[in-house]
């Protein structure tokens, strides 16, 4: 331990200069916790700046840390998801309460429910997805600067990030359409 302490050691510059010495052990995973607890133990004693780790703890460090923040993207995704969808929706219910007597109106003045059904969908439509196309688009152009962000993460993979940023655009465009059919089946119960 003293010859690689002294290999490793470099009094130039003490807080920036980082060694790494690894090595292989065969073993299951308790014995191997077992001698990194021990050797760990046994060389703190003498030199406190020397750091030990084994696979399975640098594992479970890097789970703690991406399972956090995938918790809190998932927790907050589905939060503003949520809220958006619950302010278009309760939006686009109260203005159908205004609009109703316009649409009865429009009724007796000669307009049979499929043009009413048809102008409903076409202003709830253009009232939905503008918003969705702009975060679309939002997102087409903050893209490179996404992967520059995961790239200070170790995450490389530009082929995976596109992937999993289209899956999750395809996700959020499947809700959204759904809650339009809801809401253009709410808002055309209600003008009836």
């Amino acid at each position: 331990m003293d010859a690689i302490y002294q290999t490793m050691k470099n009094d130039d510059d003490p807080q920036t200069t980082l060694h790494a010495l690894m090595f292989n052990l065969d073993g299951n995973e308790d014995a191997l916790n077992a001698f990194s607890a021990k050797l760990r133990a046994a060389v703190t004693q003498s030199y406190p700046d020397i750091n030990i780790q084994n696979l399975y703890e640098a594992l479970t460090e890097l789970y703690f840390f991406f399972g956090g923040f995938l918790f809190l993207g998932v927790f907050l995704g589905s939060l503003f998801m949520m809220a958006t969808v619950l302010i278009i929706y309760f939006k686009q219910i109260s203005e159908g309460y205004e609009d109703s007597e316009r649409f009865v109106i429009m009724q007796k003045v000669g307009m049979d429910k499929g043009e009413v059904k048809k102008t409903i969908g076409k202003q709830i439509l253009m009232v939905f997805f503008l918003p969705l196309a702009g975060a679309i688009i939002h997102v087409a152009f903050a893209f490179p600067v996404i992967t520059k962000m995961l790239a200070a993460f170790r995450l490389t993979n530009i082929t995976l990030i596109f992937l999993c940023t289209l899956v999750g655009v395809v996700i959020y465009a499947l809700v959204y359409t759904g809650v339009y059919l809801l809401t253009a089946r709410s808002y055309y119960k209600m003008i009836h």
